[in-house]
């Protein structure tokens, strides 16, 4: 089933953002990746009523959601201009 590689998928991305915690790009790329991937399903699956796949969906929306706000916001940081003390 394919849920179980979407799954797999999800593990992998906390994983890429672990590792590569400074690489914005490849976290991002790896963000969207997942994010299609996700949508695909959903648009493909027979079963999308059943209550835990529609978690499981819920939670790839989560955590692609949660990884791309802390990315902006560090991204507002790095924008900001230094003040002087």
């Amino acid at each position: 089933d394919c849920i179980g590689n979407l799954i797999s998928r999800m593990f992998e991305v906390m994983q890429i953002v672990m590792e590569n915690g400074a690489n914005k790009e490849r976290i991002e790329f790896t963000l969207r990746s997942l994010e299609n991937e996700r949508q695909l399903m959903m648009e493909h699956d027979n079963k999308l009523e059943d209550p835990l796949r529609d978690l499981t969906y819920s939670f790839g929306v989560g955590l692609t959601s949660s990884i791309q706000s802390i990315i902006d916001a560090k991204k507002q940081q790095a924008d900001k201009p230094l003040e002087d003390d």
